[in-house]
């Protein structure tokens, strides 16, 4: 018999007597609220030791998560992020939480303009706007709804499972829907990395990309020395003596054992590299 966990051990062999056991002892510790929707508000106006709520939101989605990673609300996460006061400048995010099988919905607000992400340049970091980092055969069920992340010189969002342990090291069930990549790529600051993929999936399943658009992604016409060599699928080898007149972007870079991935109603326009990639 199988469990979900909320700690992400999703295979935890019970007897059937020891579930029921532990099935009722839940149902009396848990509090009248359990089940209900945990909301929280950011802003970029907000305040990260605020309560995160509407009135008093929050200033980063990294804050929201350790929140919601300390609490573990055993239900549904729906984290508001307010599309109506401003742009959130230089954010990067490392998301780990997650509760099968509650769904965490991170969505612009109020709804039918997103939420700007902006990197001004200011931030040396490679590190990519939104990590999910999840690597225990679960199906995550992320959704990340109507942001626009623009000018970031690193991947957008990389669903990261473990590329070493494909049996089980996977996660999955994630969307990302109505969401705008512009300007992702080192064009315009040819001394930093090159970014290989927008939106990329390492060990990843079951998920949906829907109605996305990409614009004017792309890398600079010039070799950085280490980017010269390490090897990476149409880049060359180390040691290589391809000439490399303009090094690709891909929109979305599907890699390692990523399964069952859907791509629909998306938009590519001036993408500098591969609308899309498989690699085993």
């Amino acid at each position: 018999m199988t469990v979900d966990s909320p700690a992400g051990l999703c295979r935890a062999p019970f007897p059937a007597y020891g579930l029921i056991f532990v099935y009722l002892l839940a149902l009396l510790c848990l509090p009248v609220v359990a089940g209900a929707e945990r909301v929280i508000f950011i802003s970029p106006a907000g305040d990260d030791a605020a309560a995160g709520d509407e009135e008093h939101p929050l200033r980063t989605l990294q804050r929201a998560h350790d929140i919601v990673q300390q609490e573990n609300p055993r239900a549904e996460v729906r984290v508001k992020v307010r599309s109506d006061e401003g742009a959130y400048i230089n954010e990067r995010v490392r998301w780990t939480y997650y509760d099968p099988p509650h769904r965490v919905v991170i969505e612009s607000f109020p709804p039918g303009e997103n939420a700007l992400f902006i990197a001004d340049g200011t931030d040396p970091s490679s590190k990519p706007f939104f990590e999910l980092v999840a690597r225990t055969g679960c199906m995550t069920r992320l959704t990340l709804r109507g942001l626009t992340i623009r000018n970031y010189v690193s991947s957008a969002i990389v669903l990261f499972g473990d590329r070493e342990n494909p049996k089980s090291g996977w996660n999955g069930g994630n969307e990302i829907v109505d969401c705008r990549f512009e300007g992702i790529g080192n064009a315009r600051m040819s001394e930093r990395h090159m970014v290989y993929g927008v939106v990329t999936m390492v060990n990843s399943r079951d998920n949906i990309v829907r109605n996305c658009r990409f614009a004017d992604c792309a890398n600079a016409n010039e070799v950085r020395e280490e980017d010269a060599e390490t090897s990476h699928p149409g880049l060359g080898q180390a040691g290589d003596d391809s000439s490399f007149e303009l090094l690709p972007i891909i929109a979305v870079y599907i890699a390692h054992d990523s399964r069952r991935n859907r791509i629909t109603g998306c938009r590519f326009e001036r993408i500098k590299g591969d609308i899309v990639r498989i690699r085993d």
